[in-house]
């Protein structure tokens, strides 16, 4: 693979030889260095299939980020929905209360009635 270099040694020429194979053999490859100081420091290319892997993760990523994006705008029309229908809840609460109050006025109102004519009716008898 290398010519005859003195300056790279015999275990760095075997690194890149296992890259080399491994890149031949598309298998993934860490990144292979020598610990040995003054030897040159070999670093191969990641796997052939590492940029589809990524894109299939970044689509994956888009599909997810736009099926978040609909559920939020499902639940914020639905947020809609029921803030609206509270407010008419409200409101006819706030008309029966009225009532309620209108029909207690009546009731005392009638009350009073009968009581007076009860009344009359027993300075008859």
């Amino acid at each position: 693979m290398f010519p005859e270099d003195p300056d790279v040694s015999e275990e760095t020429a075997e690194q890149a030889d296992l890259a080399e194979d491994a890149v031949q053999d598309e298998q993934p490859i860490e990144e292979l260095t020598s610990e040995e100081p003054g030897d040159e420091i070999v670093v191969a290319v990641a796997e052939p299939d590492t940029l589809t892997q990524i894109e299939e993760r970044i689509l994956r990523a888009v599909e997810l980020v736009n099926k978040l994006r609909q559920e939020r705008d499902a639940a914020l029309r639905e947020l809609d929905t029921v803030r609206e229908d509270l407010q008419q809840t409200e409101a006819s609460g706030r008309t029966l209360s009225e009532e309620i109050l209108s029909l207690k006025a009546d009731r005392q109102k009638v009350r009073g009635r009968l009581e007076r004519l009860l009344g009359h009716i027993d300075q008859l008898s």
